[in-house]
């Protein structure tokens, strides 16, 4: 028989309670201290909703968590064991490997009512007031953002990018390691009509200074709103715009001129990732077999880009497909599609798959496919998979009620 969460249970309540503290500690680790370097809470957190709830694993499964269970189990273990087995190293395959495991957390929330799009949402609200705050305080001058302590324990903890003089359209940037996951959240907002919020979060990817976040935010806001079509929010963006390129024609060319600017600050950034894809071809190359098999969570590779021996880099789709080799690659990549062909399916949820699809393109440049911040938007697009499947099946029960009375 089915495990099932009995509210009316004390012990079930305080079960629950303490699992929900639990994900919401490891949401906001995962987020904001990606680098886990604030007494490995992300990790903890993790373990402990994991072994807290063994039981959910081996009971009667509802059909979803056959996919789940295969990814966040089968494939992690398959993953790290066989890069155990190319390396011989086994602490830092499982260190790379085990995100694979977040998809487990699941069933958890499933079976104890735990709303993860809404704890998602709130812990991506919070990271878009920080940015804008932070932004507005170093635009009026109150505090310059290399001098805000906050951001430069996250600076020096590995956690954010700043810089006080990057050449942007703002002439600053705040980049917090997961702050590419917002663009997810505008979909969310445009969905709900929430204009408010839309301008804010926009905001808040402006102000991250990164052109893969600016220009894929645009772009996701303008594919939104083709396929929304809502009066309100088509209006406020055609404002927007218009008053864009009002900005542009009275500054002569000024912001035209900062596009062009940012673009060649990043010419450099663009050398070292393609001198790194170069590396990672001559690894192939000097090693053709390894495109098959992988190489291992762990393996190295001389990166002409960086001068330097590294594991990971920010072209996140070949070091995957370097690491774990084709076949591994494949399925991989199933487990990241799934999500988008199932929610484009849903008129309700075609936005959010929009939003996913923008960030899996951001993650090509960033390292942010296969790591615990990628793997956490990934739980987040499997649980709106999840409330979708079950909307469809209720309205299936009732259908087949409805013809028999």
């Amino acid at each position: 028989m089915e495990f099932q969460y009995d509210n009316r249970n004390k012990a079930e309540n305080v079960f629950r309670i303490i699992n929900l503290f639990l994900v919401w500690i490891f949401f906001l680790n995962a987020m904001y201290i990606p680098a886990d370097t604030l007494f490995n809470m992300k990790k903890v957190s993790l373990v402990l909703l994991l072994l807290l709830n063994l039981r959910l694993y081996f009971s009667n499964r509802p059909n979803y968590s056959f996919r789940i269970i295969g990814y966040g189990f089968g494939l992690t273990l398959f993953s790290i064991v066989y890069s155990i087995a190319l390396t011989g190293e086994i602490a830092t395959n499982i260190n790379s490997g085990y995100v694979g495991c977040i998809l487990l957390l699941l069933p958890i929330a499933v079976y104890y009512n735990i709303d993860l799009e809404k704890i998602f949402v709130v812990t991506m609200k919070i990271m878009v007031v920080f940015i804008v705050v932070m932004g507005i305080l170093h635009l009026v001058g109150i505090m310059n953002v290399y001098k805000n302590p906050i951001l430069l324990w996250l600076y020096y903890t590995d956690n954010a990018k700043i810089n006080p003089n990057a050449v942007t359209i703002i002439g600053f940037s705040i980049f917090l390691l997961a702050s590419p996951v917002l663009v997810i959240l505008l979909p969310y907002f445009i969905k709900n009509r929430n204009v408010v919020w839309t301008v804010f979060t926009a905001c808040a990817l402006f102000f991250s200074g990164t052109r893969a976040n600016v220009l894929c935010g645009i772009a996701c806001v303008v594919c939104c709103l083709i396929l929304k079509k809502t009066g309100l929010v088509s209006k406020a963006f055609i404002v927007l715009v218009v008053l864009i390129c009002l900005v542009a024609v009275i500054t002569d060319g000024t912001l035209i001129n900062y596009f062009h600017d940012w673009s060649e600050n990043k010419v450099e950034g663009d050398v070292v990732r393609d001198e790194t894809l170069t590396s990672i071809f001559s690894y192939w190359n000097d090693n053709p077999f390894s495109l098959v098999s992988g190489s291992g969570f762990s393996s190295t590779f001389y990166s002409e880009g960086r001068k330097e021996f590294v594991s990971n880099a920010e072209l996140s789709y070949w070091i995957l497909l370097r690491r774990v080799g084709i076949p591994l690659f494949i399925v991989f990549m199933s487990m990241f599609l799934y999500p988008v062909y199932r929610l484009m399916k849903d008129e309700s949820q075609r936005l959010m798959a929009i939003g996913y699809l923008f960030y899996l393109i951001i993650a090509y440049t960033n390292p942010l496919l296969y790591g615990s911040t990628g793997m956490t938007v990934v739980l987040m697009m499997y649980y709106l998979c999840h409330i979708q499947d079950n909307k469809n099946n209720s309205l299936v029960y009732i259908d087949k009620i409805s013809q028999k009375t």
